[in-house]
């Protein structure tokens, strides 16, 4: 038998729960959309609300982000913090640590397509870093 991988589901506001807080600050709901036994990719959407986000982290593999609904952000250590409106996207090269999110003001989605690998969860995101600069053109 073959599994047919979901369509994004994206979720309501209203199923926000409390992310796991070594994963995420804030209300979030994370949905898987295909994980394929073998497969060296999986996908999920992921919903936050508005102020959540993952905390710094870092995957083995390359990650790649697509903008669903609202305005999510992201931000590599060491560089600005960029924009992912809906309908880009963005890849997060293997090793690179960073956290990605909601804006403060709305809840915002993607879609995160992820080799599969470990991810090193790390410390939370200071409200410095959450709240600074926008890189320019972003």
């Amino acid at each position: 038998m073959t599994e047919t991988p979901r369509q994004p589901l994206l979720v309501a506001a209203s199923d926000l729960v409390p992310g796991v807080p070594e994963r995420f600050t804030g209300a979030v709901r994370v949905e898987t959309v295909a994980e394929i036994p073998g497969s060296p990719l999986s996908v999920y959407e992921v919903l936050f609300g508005a102020g959540a986000r993952t905390v710094w982290h870092r995957h083995d593999g390359d990650q790649i982000l697509v903008g669903l609904d609202g305005e999510c952000f992201f931000q590599f250590e060491g560089e600005e913090r960029r924009r992912l409106p809906a309908g880009q996207t963005v890849r997060i090269p293997g090793g690179v640590r960073h956290w990605h999110g909601a804006g403060p003001v709305g809840a915002a989605s993607h879609l995160a397509l992820n080799h599969v690998g470990a991810t090193e969860w790390g410390g939370l995101v200071s409200e410095t870093d959450y709240r600074s600069p926008l890189a320019a053109g972003s």
